[in-house]
């Protein structure tokens, strides 16, 4: 089994993720459940070109069984997650760094569900039941406000031609700044 890094990006009907190598800018695979919490999700894999590596209906509607999914899919291709990494929307004035996810920092991101409601709360939900799947399985949170502040990615931003545009930072952060020691 090779070990990696995954990116995760919850939203409210799509859950989208991508298999990094350890050095955090290597990709190694990609994939989403679409219809995430429906009876018709599914899960899509593809390597990183985004050949197609696999596709299949999920047990149930559950977030469980759809992050089960994603686990066992990477699995089939050899792939474990050693660390996890969450795009979260909203870490107010207190988190401005990708920051590992303990129980301190998952009650105090419940604090920010009022200024991201469509976002936040799906994101939480999803920290919460792979920690229900693996405890042991380290999980890191990149928060969006974080990024439009950093004054590294709004450099990286210009240099890219994407000036003044916002872009989801899951990736990017693991890219900016080694944050998780694996």
């Amino acid at each position: 089994m090779n070990r990696c890094l995954l990116a995760i990006n919850a939203g409210s009907s799509t859950l989208k993720f991508r298999a990094f190598a350890p050095d955090g800018q290597t990709l190694l695979a990609r994939g989403m459940v679409d219809r995430f919490g429906s009876k018709e999700a599914r899960l899509r894999l593809a390597d990183a070109k985004g050949q197609p590596l696999a596709e299949r209906g999920l047990a149930d509607d559950s977030h469980a069984a759809a992050l089960a999914a994603v686990l066992n899919g990477l699995a089939d291709q050899g792939l474990e997650a050693q660390a996890l990494a969450h795009r979260v929307v909203h870490g107010g004035n207190r988190f401005r760094e990708p920051v590992r996810i303990d129980a301190e920092v998952r009650a105090a991101l419940d604090d920010y569900i009022p200024l991201a409601p469509l976002h936040q709360p799906v994101s939480l939900e999803v920290v919460d039941a792979f920690s229900a799947l693996d405890p042991r399985l380290p999980q890191f949170a990149c928060f969006d406000t974080a990024f439009h502040i950093a004054p590294a990615a709004r450099g990286l931003s210009n240099q890219m031609g994407m000036a003044g545009r916002s872009f989801k930072p899951t990736a990017v952060g693991l890219k900016l700044r080694p944050a998780i020691p694996i």
